[in-house]
């Protein structure tokens, strides 16, 4: 990632469902083409996993497409749609890699994709099990109460389990057990020394296998939920197949801006004050990752270290200042909380001072089981979003004196009225 803007279209769920099963990559590359691609967009940020979630993938895994049902897309012809079928013959159908096929889209028009992965991972350690796909029945592809009894030794029926999450743990707990030995005396699902190996399991073979895959045709990944990572393990098997991958992590301090995972780390994950509901991107709140920004030397913020023992201290991992912000309200969906012209200025102002910047939009939304125009919609950016875009985007020029200027402190909402601060 350098210097410019792009675009995060985080709303194609993995697996198997209708929207992955059906997405339609050309409409969103000729609708890219056609409306945004001449406002100098130069990378998008794409589901590699679901949004926050590390249960489904939009590509196929050597492992998880088999050992848990429906986790990744499959090429179904459209009259043989059984939708909420679980008798329906998956393992009969052809792999779809969605995230490939969008890769080599953009690619082809010059456009770098950075591929969002959900250090969640399979066993589900930032959302937990109830929240996993299969949960409870929550899948049509997956017969949770069938299959929970023999996973958690359970006397039938006993639906609220994931089998996702269990089977993944089974899977993967023997390949370690020499550095994580089991103890019958403790809670496996739970101990310190589980979560360690299922960190280390989401890096050794989830990272691997997609890196492997991908090498250099992705320009990087952005992590979400690091805490949940290995991070340096991360990095480390990323840069074995693609060594100069642009590397994000969600962890850390937001406001303002900082690099908070050197060595490892080349664009800050940028995200706005985490409470949307009441300190929108919009919001004032955000305003100091302008200032800060502007205060940099060249538009990166640097891990300094004593590295010559004689009290020199250089300027060492750089991280590209990068504002990753919701169009809305929230992250795919909601109201907008911006003005054009606020949205315009700050973006170039962040943008002068070579930072790059990131608008989150929608997909669209389509009704029924997609049919006709209702498959065209799902599968491209929201028009609303796109109309906003291309005015945000033609008021890039905008030069002092600026109108959307805050006091950082969390006070007024500069899209409500201009705050011009002395």
């Amino acid at each position: 990632m350098a210097y410019g803007h792009g675009l995060s279209l985080r709303s194609i769920p993995g697996g198997v469902n209708f929207i992955s099963t059906y997405f339609d990559v050309p409409t969103l590359l000729d609708q890219f083409t056609t409306q945004l691609m001449h406002y100098g967009v130069t990378w998008f940020i794409l589901n590699l996993s679901s949004f926050y979630k590390g249960d489904r993938y939009l590509a196929p895994h050597s492992i998880l497409t088999s050992l848990n049902r429906g986790s990744t897309p499959k090429r179904i012809p459209r009259d043989e749609w059984k939708g909420h079928d679980e008798n329906m013959a998956l393992e009969l159908y052809p792999d779809r890699d969605v995230l490939g096929e969008l890769i080599m889209g953009f690619q082809r028009r010059g456009i770098s994709v950075i591929a969002y992965l959900a250090a969640d991972s399979p066993a589900m350690l930032k959302t937990g099990e109830s929240q996993a796909y299969d949960y409870d029945n929550k899948s049509p592809y997956v017969d949770s109460c069938a299959v929970c009894p023999g996973l958690t030794q359970t006397l039938a029926p006993f639906c609220a389990c994931a089998p996702s999450v269990r089977r993944w743990i089974n899977h993967v707990r023997p390949l370690y057990n020499d550095d994580y030995p089991d103890d019958d005396n403790r809670d496996d699902d739970n101990d310190a020394e589980t979560t360690l190996l299922l960190q280390r399991a989401f890096a050794d073979i989830i990272v691997d296998e997609y890196a492997e895959r991908y090498g250099g045709r992705v320009a990087g990944y952005w992590i979400d939920q690091a805490p949940c990572a290995n991070v340096p393990l991360v990095a480390e098997v990323i840069r074995r197949y693609h060594p100069h991958a642009a590397l994000a992590f969600n962890r850390g301090r937001r406001l303002p801006l900082t690099n908070n995972s050197p060595p490892h780390e080349d664009f800050t994950f940028g995200y706005p004050f985490w409470d949307l509901a009441n300190y929108p991107g919009s919001h004032c709140r955000n305003f100091i990752i302008i200032p800060v920004q502007e205060s940099t030397v060249d538009g990166y913020y640097y891990s300094s270290s004593d590295t010559d023992g004689g009290g020199t201290v250089m300027q060492t991992s750089p991280s590209l200042g990068h504002a990753f912000y919701p169009l809305l309200s929230q992250w795919s969906g909601g109201e907008y909380v911006w003005s054009v012209e606020q949205a315009s200025e700050w973006q170039a102002r962040f943008m002068s001072a070579g930072g790059a910047w990131t608008w989150s939009v929608r997909r669209g939304t389509s009704t029924g089981d997609g049919d006709g125009n209702g498959l065209e919609m799902m599968s491209m950016i929201a028009p609303e979003d796109v109309a906003f875009l291309q005015r945000i985007y033609a008021g890039l020029g905008a030069q002092p004196p600026y109108q959307y200027e805050c006091d950082w402190t969390p006070s007024a909402v500069p899209s409500e009225a201009p705050l011009v601060m002395s």
